[in-house]
Formats: structure tokens, C-alpha cells, sequence
């Protein structure tokens, strides 16, 4: 089964004689550094936070406020 997901271009299974591959495109917005990878009854399970979005980092910070 492929699931296409909002932000993501697509993923992908193959198959060879020798190996199971899953590709997938990571949108730019996923902070690599703090992926993690988990593997339970047979299930793989890699999960790939989201980089806080800038009004998130910044208090105070509102992104509909009108500039000065």
C-alpha cells in the first residue's frame, strides 16, 4: 500500500531478490537530526519531526500582526 501524504512527493517499496527497500521523499520541513527508527513485532516504524515552524521559536512573535 503507497499513501500519498500533504508535504511529501511520495514513498516507495521495492523488491529484489535479495532485500525489502522503501524510499521516500523528505520535505524540507523535517529535522533529520532527531529522526528516530523503531523496530516491534515486525513492524518498522521511522518517525521524522517537523523543524518548529519560526512563530513557534520566537515568543512574542504573531505571523499575522501587521509590520510597523
Amino acid at each position: 500500500m503507497s499513501v500519498l501524504l500533504p508535504g511529501l512527493a511520495s514513498v516507495r517499496l521495492r523488491e529484489t531478490a535479495e532485500e525489502l527497500v522503501v524510499d521516500v521523499d523528505v520535505p524540507h520541513e523535517v529535522d533529520l537530526q532527531r529522526m528516530s527508527v523503531e523496530l516491534a513485532n515486525g513492524v518498522l516504524e521511522i518517525r521524522l519531526p517537523r523543524v518548529p515552524r519560526l512563530s513557534e521559536r520566537l515568543a512574542g512573535f504573531h505571523p499575522e500582526a501587521s509590520g510597523v
